[in-house]
């Protein structure tokens, strides 16, 4: 809508009533200059002046509301820019989760997925939950692979407690394919139970999925044994068949899931590490190898029914992967 008066044209960016059209024009009378008249009040409203073009008479206005919403939304896709838009600096150092992975497989011979590599995956029976991933610094910081970096520490450190060919002893020539470690952000089992970690040979190949949140040796461990039984079994070689037999008599396992695998306070008694291990045989055995990799000799001094069982999974290791992972238990 343009109106004219004298010298001055008016460009309204919006239907105003006649009157406020009428005041804006008069209070300008022919003489506006530059920035002299920003603001215009009229019938309860204010109007803002927010372009002027001396020596042309050309004069634009308003509403203020609507100019600050205009602010608002210029801020608005500011950012949307600048999380979207913007290239990503590759990471360097010692947050470089990349770097980090690459160490890893080159020195143990594995393969590493990170976050959204692990979007298509499948379980049955578990739910692999995957954050956003984000494009540029901001967004990875809070959703880019950066936050498994701690995890992959961890990972560095326990993994020097094996021989470098050790993940190698894995491979048949049915499963020749590299050990595979998921790294996601959570992992939901039946009935809504958040584990740390799982392994699985769903995809034949032995794959052990690893929470951001479990990011301790422990667990490592405790997945790399369910991994190692299931390969122990493939040589046919070994059993635990009497396994049971290590335990107190009238004992039977609760066979449910009742607690996560990292938790839990250790059992006072001699004859479990801790309540998980009351779950399942598999999570028993489990606990007793994380804790052949973990505890020291006055941890084991006391507790001479759980050196039976380190004796027996010791037995079963040594013929499949060899001496020297465990310390000697017999």
């Amino acid at each position: 809508m343009v109106c004219q008066h004298k010298n001055i044209i008016i460009l309204f960016k919006c239907a105003l009533p006649e009157r406020v059209k009428r005041r804006i024009t008069r209070s300008n009378g022919g003489k506006q200059q530059n920035g002299a008249v920003k603001n215009v009040e009229f019938e309860n409203q204010k109007w803002y002046v927010d372009n002027v073009l001396p020596g042309k008479g050309r004069l634009s206005v308003t509403p203020k509301g609507v100019m600050q919403m205009k602010r608002a939304l210029g801020i608005f896709l500011a950012l949307l820019v600048l999380c979207f838009a913007l290239p990503v600096r590759a990471e360097t150092g010692p947050n470089d989760a990349e770097a980090l992975r690459d160490t890893l497989q080159s020195a143990y011979g594995i393969t590493i997925l990170m976050g959204k590599e692990c979007a298509d995956y499948e379980m049955k029976g578990y739910e692999l939950k995957i954050l956003p991933q984000g494009y540029t610094p901001f967004l990875r910081l809070i959703a880019g692979n950066r936050r498994f970096v701690e995890l992959l520490r961890v990972m560095n450190e326990t993994f020097a407690a094996y021989p470098e060919d050790f993940f190698s002893r894995f491979k048949t020539k049915k499963y020749p394919e590299n050990v595979r470690f998921l790294l996601v952000d959570e992992i939901m089992g039946k009935g809504e139970l958040e584990v740390d970690g799982v392994q699985t040979m769903a995809n034949n190949c032995f794959d052990i999925i690893i929470a951001r949140t479990g990011n301790s040796s422990v667990l490592v461990h405790h997945e790399i044994w369910h991994a190692m039984e299931i390969r122990i079994g493939l040589a046919k070689a070994q059993n635990f068949r009497t396994w049971k037999s290590l335990n107190p008599g009238g004992f039977k396992y609760t066979k449910k899931y009742t607690v996560e695998p990292t938790g839990g306070e250790e059992e006072p008694d001699d004859w479990f590490v801790r309540e998980y291990s009351k779950t399942f045989e598999t999570e028993d055995r489990a606990t007793v190898f994380e804790a052949m990799m973990t505890k020291d000799e006055s941890w084991w001094s006391s507790r001479p029914h759980l050196q039976k069982k380190a004796r027996y999974l010791q037995k079963r290791i040594e013929p499949v992967f060899g001496k020297g992972i465990v310390r000697d238990f017999k």
